[in-house]
């Protein structure tokens, strides 16, 4: 499995945008000490290894967030800020339309972010159930992405969502299995 470039260059611009260019220089310089990837630049259409970038990803919550891993789902309602407002992927949010932005859109960002891993999505009503199949399992996973849809739905005019766990990486479980009831 590997994680696209974008995925990548849309932290650094959010860690920039919060602690500045050359907070971010150092914090790269010292991850590239220990994983020798990022020491070449990292465009969006790369593909990072996926075990690459979760020690990216572990260093950058550690660094930033004092080791708290729960920041990886507000990383993931950022991420949904930015493909919303500025990100390549904001035309994907023009439509209001929250059935086809879950059922059709999401699965292509899945597609635009990640190269393995499958997303089961049923929309009932006023459920939406979301299942990740990965290969790799992983506390970003979950979190960043169910953080990513909830922020999602929410920009998209749903102004109340509650999320229920089911399965999940931070319960043991290798299924992330999460429901987001809505009312639309």
């Amino acid at each position: 499995m590997k994680v696209k470039g974008i995925a990548f260059i849309e932290k650094k611009e959010k860690i920039i945008e919060h602690f500045g260019k050359n907070i971010w220089e150092k914090f790269l310089k010292k991850v590239s000490e220990k994983n020798s990837y990022f020491t070449r630049p990292i465009l969006a259409t790369n593909t990072i290894p996926v075990s690459a970038f979760l020690d990216f990803q572990d260093e950058l919550i550690k660094k930033f967030f004092d080791n708290n891993k729960n920041m990886y789902w507000m990383l993931g309602e950022d991420t949904a800020d930015w493909d919303f407002q500025r990100g390549p992927y904001k035309t994907f949010f023009k439509s209001q339309d929250i059935r086809a932005f879950i059922t059709r859109k999401l699965p292509i960002l899945w597609r635009l972010y990640f190269t393995e891993g499958d997303i089961n999505i049923n929309f009932d009503d006023e459920v939406i159930h979301i299942k990740l199949d990965i290969p790799v399992s992983h506390l970003y996973f979950e979190y960043s992405f169910m953080g990513y849809i909830k922020r999602a739905i929410e920009l998209l005019g749903v102004n109340k969502v509650a999320v229920n766990k089911i399965r999940g990486v931070s319960t043991g479980d290798k299924e992330i299995y999460y429901q987001f009831l809505i009312k639309v």
